[in-house]
């Protein structure tokens, strides 16, 4: 009976890292946009400092 337990913990273990990459890919996702936006920003002050 032991391996039973031991696939149900692999099995806890396995979702527990599927949850966390899903929330570490929201992250990066927001992580992306803020850069674009920031990159957007510098583009728009260089074009700026152009004129």
């Amino acid at each position: 009976m032991k391996s039973i337990s031991s696939l149900k913990q692999i099995k806890k273990d396995r979702d527990g890292l599927i949850s966390d990459i899903a929330r570490l890919r929201e992250q990066l996702i927001g992580a992306q946009y803020i850069l674009s936006y920031l990159n957007q920003k510098i583009q728009e002050a260089e074009k700026e400092g152009e004129r």
